[in-house]
Parts: C-alpha cells; structure tokens; sequence
C-alpha cells in the first residue's frame, strides 16, 4: 500500500512539535510570566500525532484483533524496556555512588520500570518526564478496533459519544479526587486518574483520524461543520476565561486533561485541517529552499516512538552543554537549546537506527 505523505507530514509535525514543546518547558528557556498562557498555546502535538494513529490504523487491515494489538503494543514496549534497562543501569551506578541503594530500594526500582505506568523510579532530570505517554497509547490501542468499528459504523456521532465519555469521566474524576492527597499512596490514585482521562481524551482523536479517509476529499459539508466546530470551541475557550476557578494555560488543563484542553485540542485541530491547502504550500516551498527538512521530518515520523522514550538523553545532554558553555539565563540560551536539542535527538535516531542494524547483522550472520 502507497504511504500517505500527508500522514507522514502530520505526525512529523506532532513529533518536531514535541521537542519544541519540551525545550521550552523542559529547557524552560521561555521563562516570562506574561507568556505563560501564550507559550501552553503550543500544546497540541499529541492531538496531532492520535489523529494520525487513527488515521493510518484505519486504512492498514489486521487479520485479528489479537494481531494488531500485539504488533502495536510490541512497537511501543519493546523500546520502552530497552530504556527501562538503560534507566536501571543508570539509577543503580547512582544510588551506589550516592550511598543510597539498599535491597529494598532496588525493588522498588526494578518494579516500577517493569509496569509501564508513570511512576517510574530515577533519580536523574527528564528520564521519567515523558513516562505518562507509554500506558495511556497502550490502552488507545487495545481499545482502537472498537473505537473504529463504532466510527465507521456511526460516523461522526461515534465521535460526539466518545467527547460525551470524557466529560463524564471528568466530571467522576474531579469529583472523586477532591479530598485524594497527591502525597504517599495517593501519587498512585491520581497517577491512575491521568492516564484514564489522558485515555479517554486521546481517544477521541483517534477515533477522528478514522475519518481521514472522507476528510481528506475536502467536501463542503465537512468544510462547513469544521468551521462550526472552530466557532464553537473558541466560544468555549472564551467562555472559559470568564469562568471561576478556570485558566487558558494549557499547560494545568492538560494533565489531565479537561474540557478547555478539549476546546483547545479541537479549535487547533479544525484550524489544521481548514488551512491545510496553505500549510502543504508552505511545506513544498521549504523543501524547495531547504531539502532536508524533507528528511527531518520524514525521519521523525518513521521514529516517533523511539524520540517520545529517548529524547530525554537529548535534553539532559542539552541541558549539560548549555551549563558547561554558561549560555544559561542569557540571551543565547534558547536558540542553542533549540539546536542542540534537535541535532541530540537526530543524533540519537541515528545510533539507535545503528544499534538496531548491528544487531540484525549479528543475527542473521548467527543463523
């Protein structure tokens, strides 16, 4: 089957999109108050990169439900202990450094890495910071061929159900966690609520990139009710600013997220796809002056899972440089953060994708 460019396209952005979202949070080199709010406008990778999953798992064909869950779950969990081990390593050499490791601590440590939930144990900045994404898309794809199935069945209306699901489960949630200490065992209670209501959100971008196929013909009827679903999410977000107790910074309506993070998610989302004539103008004109953004972005969507866990050997060996050359807290910092953290990551695509063809050779050479 032929590759979709425009796929490729959308889920490069959304992982280019990742590393710049956490250059500036985690690099946090946007540090005014006064743009707080502008720069959690930036927060809309992972709506992206659903929408894509969606997409591109509606047009392949599985032979079973137990086929395409294993080969989706083994393409995420397979990195995922490979980086728990190296996590492991680094967080024993540690503890042993610091005086810190006892039996007890050890076991913890190996059993919060072997649950792929996020509340993983490392002492070092950035290692576990990404942690949340690897549950919440295991269970999207374990729920996926329902969600397909109801979707190509229902059509939009599936869609309107899933968004009815999650104000639900937002509404149980805030109401169950209101007196839930976020201390001792309680880190676990909310840790188990994110991942529902990250699961339940995401979702409903998975199910809409099940309507690609229809999408992308660009009718009337499907130009006419982005726009309406445009104008009212943006009525909700300003609605939203009036309201008490509520905020625009994406960044506290994300995890978890909540319903201004859906207006948000869906205002971003409809604009795409409204302005996406222009955007793929923009994009042959770059690859036109610079070739290898093709690549970059090429590279980054046939690695998506690999920059989601790895990245943050990028960003801490980013975070390294920056200190060791004094560009912190000057006016340098953020332009070299955002080279060197994207060179680091290219960097690290590239020895994994070394590791990986080393090791094939060395198996096929054993057989």
């Amino acid at each position: 089957m032929k590759r979709d460019k425009t796929l490729d396209y959308l889920r490069g952005l959304a992982v280019f999109q990742v590393v710049f979202v956490h250059v500036i949070y985690w690099l946090d080199v946007i540090r005014p108050e006064f743009l707080t709010v502008v720069k959690s406008f930036t927060l809309f990778e992972m709506s992206i990169f659903f929408f894509v999953t969606g997409a591109v798992n509606s047009i392949k064909e599985y032979p079973s439900y137990g086929s395409f869950c294993a080969k989706r779950i083994k393409a995420l969990l397979v990195p995922y202990y490979v980086y728990a081990l190296i996590c492991i390593a680094i967080s024993i050499i540690y503890y042993i450094a610091v005086g810190e490791l006892s039996a007890i601590l050890l076991i913890k440590l190996l059993i919060s890495w072997l649950i792929p939930v996020n509340t993983q144990i490392m002492p070092l900045w950035y290692f576990t910071w990404a942690m949340w994404f690897v549950p919440v898309y295991l269970i999207s794809i374990v729920i996926f061929p329902a969600v397909r199935k109801a979707v190509q069945r229902y059509g939009r209306l599936s869609i309107a159900v899933l968004v009815l699901i999650f104000i639900t489960i937002e509404i149980i949630l805030t109401l169950a966690l209101s007196g839930v200490s976020e201390e001792g065992a309680g880190i676990y209670i909310h840790s188990l609520s994110l991942i529902i209501a990250e699961s339940s959100f995401l979702t409903i971008f998975m199910g809409t990139g099940v309507l690609y196929s229809q999408l992308k013909e660009r009718r009337k009827k499907d130009l006419i009710l982005s726009a309406s679903v445009l104008a009212a999410s943006a009525a909700g977000l300003a609605i939203s600013a009036f309201l008490p107790g509520s905020t625009l910074d994406m960044q506290k309506n994300q995890f978890p997220a909540n319903h201004v993070f859906l207006f948000f998610s869906f205002a971003i989302m409809t604009s795409l796809y409204l302005a996406m004539p222009f955007i793929k103008k923009v994009y042959r004109s770059l690859i036109k002056v610079i070739p290898a953004a093709d690549k970059l972005f090429t590279v980054f969507s046939d690695n998506s899972m690999y920059v989601f866990l790895y990245q943050s050997f990028a960003f801490w060996f980013t975070d390294l440089i920056l200190l060791i050359l004094k560009l912190n807290y000057t006016v340098f910092e953020p332009f070299a953060a955002f080279i060197l953290a994207y060179a680091l990551v290219w960097f690290t695509i590239k020895m994994i994708g070394m590791i990986k063809s080393a090791g094939k050779r060395l198996l096929k050479n054993k057989t």
